[in-house]
């Protein structure tokens, strides 16, 4: 019987699963619940060395996302290539919302706002403006990971950094074809 192909769906669902076992390493150990305590956040911010980590690279996520949102509003025939970077981001973003304490939530990115750069008028150049964004974010993944104190962590941002690597090259290859 054949090998059956790796999917989108499959890949996020793996790195979702591999996100949440490294989030619940990166909870308050002492088994305090912030309904008993209303100190835990801060307690848990002391406890988890990646808080400010995890803060950090959550407000990339959601700056990113919001990047392929501003595409697929201005080009919203471009859902198909642009379907997995969205699925990606969205699920790295959910993930992230549940490991950071409350008091160290960024402040959510307004979808309206593309980000310093304008979303291009032409899908090519939209495309790759993209890529570019996904191949900075991949660096940042992986500057993010070594940064990690916890091993499970750091495995989860490194896989984050290779998913945005991989959009990056997808969306490369989907801006050539429209060039």
């Amino acid at each position: 019987m054949p090998p059956h192909p790796l999917t989108r769906r499959v890949a996020v669902g793996g790195l979702t699963a591999l996100a949440a076992a490294a989030v619940a390493g990166c909870t308050d150990r002492l088994g305090h619940s912030d309904q008993q305590d209303s100190s835990a956040p801060a307690r848990r911010a002391r406890t988890n060395p990646d808080a400010a980590l995890a803060a950090s690279v959550l407000a990339q996520e959601q700056a990113m996302l919001a990047k392929v949102r501003a595409t697929l509003r201005t080009h919203p025939h471009l859902a198909a290539p642009l379907a997995g970077a969205e699925d990606a981001h969205r699920a790295h973003v959910r993930l992230l919302a549940r490991a950071v304490p409350r008091d160290q939530t960024p402040a959510p990115v307004k979808a309206a706002t593309p980000g310093p750069e304008p979303v291009p008028a032409r899908p090519g150049p939209a495309l790759a403006a993209l890529a570019r964004a996904e191949d900075r974010l991949s660096l940042t993944g992986r500057h993010s990971s070594f940064a990690a104190r916890s091993g499970a962590f750091a495995r989860v941002l490194a896989s984050m950094a290779a998913s945005a690597a991989q959009q990056a090259t997808v969306l490369a290859a989907a801006a050539r074809d429209r060039a």
